[in-house]
């Protein structure tokens, strides 16, 4: 079991080994109750010594022993508080709805309202049941197994944030809101909650995409307005990366100058424009930085070459313009073909790509390495693909990009081709 950003992790391959960073003297720094302690002690260490994934028990309604039907509402804010053997919650004065238990068809799932203000909902997997609580786990699209942050203590009948209880202060793990991080639920993108928690005293900045690379997904603007404002109380910056616009086919998206005048956005050539190679772009940042970032580009390059230039200019021509607009909507044309093609050879996709032209899929089911998968794929049926490890350390092993560069023509055969060498 791993900690990630304050979120109980179990790799199912792993699932029996020792707990990676974990801590066995737990118990002398055992920060529960007193009444609790000899308990909750030797459950945690039992819990650091064999590994969270020896007590998770696969789902089945009548292992459920957590109210989902009333009751069944957690709010950020109560603190719940053990004394004499006595279960004790106190409303916080700010307490917000943050997760809900609910049963739906005779299944039961967690309800989670995210920093998009949108309620995620995610099945209950797994119980794991202890002495006197029951904790519950989900399987995300990638494989992993995360705990939910909120428990059912059996005794006293209701939801609370156990971690709360036996953790010491600033446990990230005791901070419900640390659910959230960058997969599907966040469309693999930074959020307001993810800023207000990591930004630290030497921050002064804080760099997004949208739409991104490789997943080609979006930030919503009232989600990018938030996290201006958020740099902007915090004494610093947001950093826009818009490489990607116009070519976005659905959802809410603006650039962040619409709403920001002191945000820094960088923009380029490359790929609306289609000019890869030429090295042009543009940054437009507040008045207060022009001069520093003038004298830095005086020592990198001076100016960028006049041919380039003037076929920058060509690029606004209202001919061209319109070329460049049907070859964003061939775009689409093109994502709205090879996604549901790669879903059915067995390709975990859990966000259609709302702009840029890539998509990145998940292959967990297909492969253990996704850069052997990537050669031999390569080697074997010619077809070229983009390893998870191209892309930073969130599961690469597990991850690879395509990139929809090509004709329709072209990806149907790259897709037969694929499916042969998967056996299909």
């Amino acid at each position: 079991m791993q900690q990630a950003a304050g979120l109980s992790t179990i790799s199912p391959e792993n699932s029996k080994q020792t707990p990676e960073g974990s801590r066995t003297d737990h118990t002398m720094v055992y920060f529960g109750s007193g009444s609790c302690r000899s308990c909750h002690s030797e459950i945690y260490t039992q819990w650091s010594q064999t590994g969270m994934a020896r007590m998770l028990r696969p789902y089945a309604p009548q292992y459920v022993l957590g109210d989902f039907n009333k009751n069944n509402e957690f709010y950020l804010g109560d603190e719940a508080e053990y004394r004499g053997g006595q279960f004790e919650l106190k409303p916080g004065r700010e307490r917000r709805l943050f997760a809900r238990m609910v049963v739906r068809e005779g299944r039961h799932y967690f309800e989670i309202l995210q920093t998009d203000r949108k309620w995620h909902s995610y099945p209950v997997d797994y119980t794991i049941d202890s002495k006197f609580q029951q904790a519950y786990a989900t399987k995300l699209p990638n494989g992993e197994i995360h705990v939910f942050p909120i428990q059912y203590n059996v005794l006293h009948k209701r939801w609370v944030n156990f971690w709360k209880v036996i953790d010491g202060p600033g446990s990230e793990r005791a901070d419900p809101r640390t659910w959230e991080r960058l997969d599907a639920s966040t469309s693999y993108q930074l959020a307001p909650a993810h800023l207000e928690r990591n930004w630290g005293q030497r921050t002064v900045a804080a760099l997004v995409a949208s739409p991104s690379n490789p997943t080609g997904t979006l930030i919503s603007t009232e989600r990018l307005a938030a996290m201006a404002e958020i740099a902007r109380v915090k004494g610093g910056t947001l950093i826009v990366d818009e490489i990607y616009h116009g070519l976005v086919y659905e959802g809410d998206y603006t650039t962040a100058l619409s709403f920001a005048d002191d945000v820094f956005v960088i923009n380029s050539f490359s790929k609306y424009f289609n000019m890869t190679g030429w090295r042009l772009g543009w940054l437009v940042a507040p008045e207060l930085y022009v001069r520093e970032l003038d004298k830095l580009a005086q020592n990198l390059y001076l100016a960028a070459p006049t041919p380039a230039q003037y076929a920058a200019l060509a690029a606004f021509d209202p001919e061209t313009l319109a070329i460049l607009a049907e070859r964003a909507l061939e775009f689409k044309a093109r994502r709205d073909y090879l996604v549901p093609e790669l879903r059915k050879l067995g390709f975990d996709i859990p966000v259609t790509p709302q702009g840029a032209f890539y998509i990145y899929a998940g292959c967990g089911g297909l492969t253990k390495d996704s850069f052997a998968f990537a050669r031999d794929l390569l080697e074997q049926s010619g077809v070229a693909i983009t390893p998870g490890v191209d892309f930073g350390a969130n599961a690469p092993e597990r991850h690879v990009r395509f990139a929809y560069t090509n004709s329709i023509g072209r990806l149907q055969e790259g897709i037969s081709r694929i499916a042969k060498f998967l056996g299909r």
